[in-house]
């Protein structure tokens, strides 16, 4: 039984190269996606046949304390009964990101205790990259948070009304 190095349940790997042959400063691993796709996600139909394979390139979080690529090889499909094409799912990965779902994560909680710079050299990504990510949750935690606001406010050395009324006895 070989060891899961990814821990991505959707992901099995296939190859890896730690980058120590080379002299890479990075892990490069290369993993196909677990589970068989059964029907087509636009019709629901069950008529679908192979269309080739694609590979995705995305970063991941650090592995053997080096920054790691992923080449994720994914089936494509061709549904017969409404003639469009799709690819295997996965769900580790993230959306729009040419990153897993993790290393997005944690980028956004790291980004925020270190500096850009330290993050960028621990995953292998560019500045502006983690500054995006980054900038991505605090948009996100800024339309969640519900500011409150205090039912009384207090002003120093303000006088609102007759003065008068707030002084004490012994002074006036």
């Amino acid at each position: 039984m070989a060891v899961d190095l990814l821990n991505l349940p959707s992901l099995r790997v296939i190859e890896l190269d730690d980058g120590a042959a080379s002299g890479k400063g990075f892990v490069t691993v290369k993993a196909i996606v677990v589970g068989d796709t059964t029907h087509c996600p636009h019709c629901m139909g069950m008529r679908i046949h192979g269309h080739g394979v694609e590979e995705r390139k995305v970063a991941d979080t650090p592995l053997f304390g080096k920054p790691t690529k992923l080449i994720v090889q994914r089936k494509r499909f061709k549904c017969l009964d409404c003639d469009k094409t799709f690819s295997e799912p996965t769900p580790d990965l993230h959306d729009t990101r040419q990153a897993t779902k993790r290393l997005v994560k944690f980028v956004q909680e790291n980004g925020l205790r270190l500096t850009m710079a330290e993050v960028a050299r621990q995953t292998g990504l560019a500045n502006k990259t983690i500054r995006l990510f980054v900038d991505d949750y605090r948009n996100t935690e800024e339309k969640l948070r519900m500011p409150v606001t205090p039912r009384v406010l207090g002003l120093d050395e303000a006088m609102i009304g007759d003065p008068t009324l707030f002084a004490r006895e012994d002074t006036v």
